[in-house]
């Protein structure tokens, strides 16, 4: 089973009588032939048509046993109430009720008292009423949502350093994020990285350093050395192996200052980290926010569970027009290379590399734009002590050539058409902004309502 592929039960609920249920047995046959499409992109676990609560108990023990990570109960036609209580009494999954709105077939009647009986038994629930185009989106909205909810449990972040440039919103609400999403933190000293990166074969690093010499434009100076890549290439290896070694789902590492000025800059590390490839081939992306921001982490692995394994970024709001939504986003570290570039354009082409503008150790930094597409725009924030989302959806556009002039060349760059207005600007709790391509703001929205997070979609 792959990690973005969601796992459900799908529970038929019907009429107990059996002095009348054969009489709509025909309507349940034929709207069970218009649901194959919840097959699509999950596993399902799909009931016989529960009518008693003997079946009810059996059913919910293959539930546990599939592992499901929601449960969707179907009405196509009344069912008693009370099947639908018994049923997430024992599976206590994310429920949603669906219904299918046709006339003749009570469907409606059966799923606003099955709600109403959960609600009276503190049980939390959706409800979907019938089968359009728009509420198969929804619902497989809330099977994603509910898959991502579930896989970020007993997740891991690991923070390489503390604070960076006094950013405060960087900072995790530990209970929090224990309570809410299920994940624990682990800080350990980003001195390690550079411990560790003296340690790598000199012939693994000469793997990787020709391969991006190979793979992307370089212009080396008086500052920016083949040494100084060398370093970042030794860091990146590093950052990898310890990851590994402390079993991290998501990472943030401190660059300023104590890594920047004493060692190398580390925009080599998060470009390849939260990529899909590097001199080894095909990777997995490891979410990897730089500043040590973990609450920025954390969005960036939700975006990346959501989006079935995408990349994330994260880069700074630099300028808002307010009246048009024009949203120029940079960042002095890197964001993934594939988001850069078209998808079947050859690996770090959308960039290149050059002296960075800061950081006494030396090192380079990436120009390049993020390529023209959907997004979705999210980050997780603390407003007194509790966790609340904002996100929206936009769509990125070349950048035009006076916004990035006054943004430095080794700073990655993006212009999105946004939604945004003057609210967000006095209500966004952060200078850091991540993207991940294509519409999940259902999927985020959706997320937050399982978590019991406050959402703010713009």
């Amino acid at each position: 089973m792959s990690l973005y592929e969601p796992k459900f039960a799908l529970a038929i609920v019907a009429d107990t009588r059996d002095d009348f249920y054969p009489q709509r047995e025909w309507i349940v046959r034929d709207e069970l032939q218009k649901i194959r499409w919840l097959h699509q992109n999950a596993q399902m676990l799909e009931s016989p048509v529960l009518r008693s609560v003997e079946a009810i108990n059996e059913f919910s023990k293959s539930v546990k046993n599939f592992g499901a990570q929601a449960m969707i109960i179907l009405f196509p036609i009344w069912a008693d109430p009370e099947l639908s209580v018994q049923l997430q009494m024992q599976c206590r999954l994310p429920l949603l009720l669906f219904g299918n709105g046709r006339p003749d077939s009570s469907s409606a009647v059966g799923l606003l008292g099955a709600g109403g009986a959960l609600d009276q038994a503190g049980l939390t629930h959706a409800r979907i009423f019938s089968d359009t185009e728009e509420n198969r989106r929804t619902i497989k909205a809330f099977l994603r949502a509910a898959a991502t909810a579930e896989n970020l449990r007993g997740n891991r972040a690991l923070r390489f350093g503390g604070r960076s440039l006094g950013i405060m919103t960087a900072e995790p609400n530990e209970l929090e994020l224990i309570k809410r999403f299920g994940v624990t933190t682990n800080i350990v000293d980003q001195n390690e990285i550079i411990t560790q990166a003296r340690l790598i074969p000199r012939n693994i690093v000469e793997h990787h350093m020709n391969w991006i010499i190979q793979k992307t434009e370089i212009v080396f100076d008086e500052i920016f050395t083949a040494d100084t890549l060398e370093k970042q290439v030794r860091a990146y290896i590093a950052a990898k192996l310890l990851s590994e070694s402390y079993h991290a789902d998501l990472i943030g590492i401190k660059c300023q200052r104590e890594l920047s000025d004493g060692y190398v800059v580390q925009c080599l590390t998060h470009l390849l980290l939260n990529g899909t490839e590097d001199a080894d081939g095909k990777k997995n992306p490891l979410v990897c926010a730089c500043e040590s921001d973990t609450n920025g982490a954390l969005t960036m692995r939700i975006l990346h569970l959501l989006s079935n394994g995408q990349p994330a970024a994260l880069m700074d709001v630099r300028t808002l027009d307010s009246k048009t939504g024009k949203l120029i986003l940079a960042n002095c570290g890197a964001i993934p290379e594939d988001m850069m570039r078209e998808p079947d354009a050859p690996v770090l082409s959308g960039c290149g590399m050059r002296r960075h503008i800061f950081g006494k150790g030396g090192g380079g930094g990436f120009s390049g734009t993020l390529r023209r597409g959907e997004v979705t725009m999210a980050r997780l924030c603390i407003r007194n002590q509790k966790y609340w989302m904002a996100v929206s959806k936009g769509v990125s556009a070349d950048v035009p050539d006076e916004d990035r002039d006054m943004i430095p060349r080794t700073f990655p760059s993006a212009m999105v058409n946004s939604s945004f207005d003057d609210s967000f600007l006095r209500e966004f709790g952060s200078n850091h902004l991540h993207i991940v391509f294509g519409d999940y703001t259902e999927e985020v929205r959706q997320l937050c309502s399982l978590l019991e997070i406050e959402c703010r979609v713009w």
